[in-house]
């Protein structure tokens, strides 16, 4: 049976299997559709009409849509009518399921039922295209006469709170949940008293009272867990709330399940994972090969490394902030040109000319790198098939780029498109490449990787290091069904393979389920039977598993001894306990394989847990929070050569102390080799302060100052005397600048705030500057004006920078009664150099 014939681009719809809850299919689940309260019910509540790309369609329920449109509903209903206290619900609904067509055929059917007495069902969306994309959804379908309306302002929100008498309006809503700020993202500004007064006025209506409001929260493991959620539930205190998403989250104070379930009774209300997408045909199996090449970074060299080196899960995550460079060796030039290559090869070599790819890269700059890398590749090689919208890059922009690069790649996107809506440029972009021939690629970092839905993505060059549920969601974009297309291909340049295998056994853990999906199981058979040969030639024959399973003392203590003899080329007890972790890691990963039933493998996995459970009994010891340094720096160079390039890491500086300075001092002869360790010791200084986050404000000027010195030093361009002066000088300089750093009894941010008001102006104290700088600090925390990523959005940036003029204003003008037609330019200039520097700054932590 035809069930849902509603995938425009086939000219003949292929029949959809309706299954039982169980998940039978057959007779079994004709029987259930046939059912007749369940018949019924479809025709009832479920039909629709709908236009798609201009045609008239029938819109029918999916399967699992309709049994999770019918659990809402009698969740909803049993609370209406007292038999039941439950009022939230989490879908679980793989990406490309339909959730949106869940969400509606559950709140029109909440709608119609009379015992609701006309609800207010609100659609929230996290997304400003997403809201515009559903208010299109809804727009061409007929809801037999219900009309959804979109809440554009603020005052608009707080009128429908006002309805009837602080009732509420009924209907169909959709609503951005960035509402609940102060800050309107669509351009209105609501001050915090405002805001305040709107909390407090709804907490006061009947509305925050009633039941038969009903909350469908789109993403819901995204913006859940902060302010904005805190404040949706505060006014909304009694409304019901589904939480829709195909990657719930499950971490530290993050919690899907703990938002909007009822653990450990019911992880879900509904679920539909991977392999049922699969096995009905609504999405396409993904394909993933690891493309191995000379300047390829290795994450799982990485992973290999940061697992054997720190155990705890907050050392590595400590390990993971620290490697900044990573990005930095994924945007290489040299690196880029050179995958770049193999990218458009693979992407010519394509099938079906008609699917598309995208290229996912480091950061921003890699985007743009790409772009022009791309272009020159093809026009020297594919010059006929080459047009600049071949290749395209989305990407948000700000105002003002810190990167050179990137403001010149703007101005060249405003030029081609005829706008500076950078909006406006995104979204053409990708209407482009979802209706017309160009671009056939897409080069983006952040954007598009969740929510975008483009069935002609079929290839995805992934060259960024992601984790769980993100990596997720972005190999899930290339899972949509097309013509011609039979499977989503993910090339991968960083080797996350893994990390998508553990995100997956995560997901099926939550249900004590064993993954149906197995990827490259025969490299990790070979892998595993590689390690455990590795601690058989590392224990010799003392390597008795049989013996060791019965747990016979003699033969466990030979391996022991044989482990903690060191040899010529290190420690075996070293050696053991890598090759331990690795064995242990691929056998957790090969889930159910058969492998693991062969009895000799299993005999000696057993054997070698035994012999390590008993080892780190006796010897356990407990990781030198002294050496994390030692072993980052380890990390990084072997990252390094991995792909043959020179270890860059900033060595860790040298204090210069007074008793150091005054050893140098008295030290009378100027000789070489002293002069040599100070230009040492200075250049370390550099590398290393280079690593802090306003190193250009805080220590610019020493930075340029040493290496002028070292590099005429080197150049022999100033004798032995007048370099030795010059870096006692620089030394002396490094000094007072620490300790007038821990002088000012403030945090890294406010002491380059500090210094950055210091250099502009000549009309205050350093005591005063920092109490300015504190206040200044207040605000922009009380007024909740700094949020992930605020710095890309222009209403946002405008408030920052008029909170910061008005603050200047008030100390330069209002107390120090300086003349403003005389201090303005200073004004403006402290004003960027802050906005700058919070621009950079990691705002839940340190602002």
């Amino acid at each position: 049976m035809k069930v849902f014939p509603i995938i425009p681009w086939k000219k003949d719809v292929k029949a959809s299997v309706w299954r039982d809850e169980e998940g039978n299919a057959g007779i079994d689940g004709l029987k259930a559709m046939l059912e007749p309260t369940t018949f019924m019910d479809i025709l009832r509540n479920f039909v629709f009409m709908t236009q798609i790309k201009g045609e008239d369609t029938k819109i029918i329920p999916r399967y699992m849509q309709y049994y999770a449109a019918r659990r809402i509903y009698h969740r909803v209903i049993e609370r209406m009518t007292g038999k039941s206290d439950k009022s939230r619900g989490l879908i679980w609904h793989w990406q490309g399921s339909g959730k949106t067509y869940t969400m509606i055929f559950s709140a029109c059917k909440i709608y119609t039922d009379p015992r609701m007495e006309k609800p207010s069902i609100f659609f929230i969306v996290d997304r400003r295209e997403l809201q515009d994309q559903m208010e299109r959804f809804l727009g061409g379908m007929d809801l037999g006469g219900l009309t959804v309306e979109k809440i554009r302002t603020i005052d608009e929100f707080r009128r429908i709170l006002r309805h009837d008498d602080g009732r509420g309006k009924r209907g169909l809503f959709i609503l951005l949940i960035q509402k609940f700020r102060p800050e309107d993202s669509e351009g209105e500004a609501m001050s915090e008293e405002d805001l305040k007064e709107m909390q407090k006025e709804a907490e006061e209506l009947p509305i925050s009272r009633r039941k038969n409001i009903v909350l469908f929260i789109d993403e819901g493991h995204r913006t859940q867990y902060g302010v904005l959620a805190s404040e949706m539930r505060r006014i909304f205190r009694s409304a019901f709330m589904f939480a829709f998403t195909g990657t719930p989250i499950d971490r530290n104070n993050r919690s899907t399940y703990m938002e909007f379930s009822y653990p450990p009774e019911e992880t879900y209300l509904h679920r539909y994972f991977i392999e049922e997408s699969i096995k009905d045909g609504y999405t396409v199996p993904i394909a993933y090969r690891f493309i191995k090449e000379d300047m390829t970074f290795d994450s799982e060299l990485f992973e290999s490394l940061t697992d054997d080196l720190f155990e705890s899960d907050e050392e590595k995550e400590e390990v993971g902030k620290r490697f900044r460079t990573i990005n930095e060796m994924l945007s290489d030039p040299e690196m880029i040109e050179k995958k770049t290559e193999k990218i458009i090869e693979s992407f010519m070599k394509r099938e079906n000319k008609g699917l598309k790819g995208m290229v996912v890269a480091a950061n921003r700059r890699a985007c743009v790198l790409y772009k022009d890398a791309i272009d020159r590749y093809m026009k020297e090689h594919y010059p006929q098939e080459w047009s600049e919208d071949f290749a395209e890059v989305v990407m948000t922009y700000n105002n003002k780029e810190k990167e050179e690069i990137i403001e010149e790649f703007k101005k060249r996107m405003e030029k081609r498109y005829g706008t500076q809506n950078y909006e406006t440029i995104n979204r053409k972009i990708t209407e482009n490449f979802k209706e017309r021939e160009n671009p056939k690629l897409l080069i983006v970092t952040d954007k598009l990787l969740t929510g975008f839905d483009a069935p002609v993505l079929q290839i995805m060059y992934l060259d960024k290091v992601m984790n769980g549920h993100t990596l997720l969601q972005a190999i899930a974009r290339t899972n949509r069904p097309a013509e011609g297309k039979d499977y989503g291909l993910v090339m991968d340049y960083v080797g996350v393979y893994k990390k998508f295998e553990k995100t997956l056994r995560e997901y099926y853990v939550m249900e004590e389920r064993a993954p149906k999906i197995t990827v490259n199981m025969e490299e990790l058979v070979d892998a595993l039977k590689e390690s455990i040969g590795e601690i058989e030639v590392l224990l010799k024959g003392d390597f008795l598993p049989e013996r060791i399973n019965r747990g016979d003392r003699h033969a466990i203590d030979r391996c022991i001894t044989r482990i903690m003899e060191i040899r010529d080329k290190g420690s075996n007890e070293e050696r053991f306990l890598e090759l331990y972790r690795k064995m242990n890691r691929i056998f957790d990963l090969l889930g159910p394989s058969e492998v693991k039933a062969e009895r000799d493998i299993r005999e000696k996995v057993r054997a070698i847990r035994r012999i390590y459970a008993i080892y780190k009994k006796r010897f356990g010891r407990e990781i030198d929070p002294g050496k994390i340094e030692e072993d980052i720096r380890e990390i990084r160079k072997a990252l390094y050569e991995s792909i043959g390039v020179e270890d860059l890491e900033p060595k860790a500086g040298v204090i210069m102390d007074t008793e150091y300075l005054e050893k140098l001092r008295n030290d009378m002869e100027a000789d070489e080799s002293i002069i040599l360790d100070m230009a040492s010791v200075l250049s370390r200084y550099v590398l290393k302060i280079r690593d802090y986050p306003w190193a250009d404000v805080v220590y610019g000027d020493i930075i340029e100052s040493i290496e002028n010195s070292v590099d005429r030093w080197r150049k022999r361009e100033i004798d032995p005397e007048e370099a030795y002066r010059s870096f006692i000088q620089h030394m002396e300089e490094i000094n007072e600048r620490e300790g007038e750093r821990r002088g000012l009894n403030t945090d890294d941010l406010g002491f380059a705030m500090f210094m950055a008001m210091k250099r502009t102006l000549m009309h205050g104290t350093d005591e005063e500057y920092v109490k300015f700088i504190n206040n200044l600090r207040k605000q922009l925390r009380d007024n909740d004006l700094l949020f992930p990523k605020w710095y890309e959005k222009a209403e946002a940036k405008r408030r920052v920078a008029e909170t910061i003029r008005k603050e200047l204003l008030r100390f330069l003008v209002a107390e120090k009664h300086m003349d403003y037609r005389e201090i303005k330019d200073e004004i403006e200039d402290i004003k960027d150099r802050f906005m700058n520097i919070l621009e950079r700054s990691e705002y839940e932590e340190r602002i």
